[in-house]
């Protein structure tokens, strides 16, 4: 009889650690501009390792609404990454744990490249080189 209950006590005690430390959870959040606050369409989200490798543990892009969500994100800690073209990158740590496994970051905001939008004036002058245009009669 001491057999059987070790070896359930045993069953119980990884089953329970497993959901401890295996634990999965769902990070969301929106992405906005930083000045006129409209929300980004389409902009990348991506969830990588604090550390020197900066692996990729998840990535997403903003739906139409400029909203995003990544499922089953161990938990830990990371840096969650935020671009959209013609504006910087974003750059926060992001500690992943808890009792809720769901992670509700609200919206993140993004601040434009004043150069990427400045306005570049080309001019040219044409050089006509007469003595090739002139004709012999």
């Amino acid at each position: 009889m001491n057999y059987k209950h070790l070896i359930i006590t045993g069953a119980l005690m990884v089953m329970t650690i497993a959901q401890v430390f295996g634990k999965n959870f769902t990070v969301s959040g929106s992405i906005a501009d930083g000045v006129s606050k409209e929300k980004l369409l389409y902009a990348n989200v991506v969830i990588v390792t604090n550390d020197s490798a900066n692996k990729t543990v998840s990535y997403t892009t903003t739906d139409e609404n400029g909203n995003f969500e990544l499922k089953n994100v161990p938990s830990g800690e990371y840096l969650i990454k935020t671009t959209y073209s013609g504006y910087g990158v974003c750059t926060h740590t992001l500690v992943v744990k808890g009792d809720e496994q769901k992670m509700e970051l609200g919206t993140l905001s993004l601040i434009s490249n004043s150069h990427s939008k400045s306005i570049v004036e080309v001019t040219a002058k044409k050089t006509v080189d007469h003595q090739k245009n002139q004709q012999t009669l």
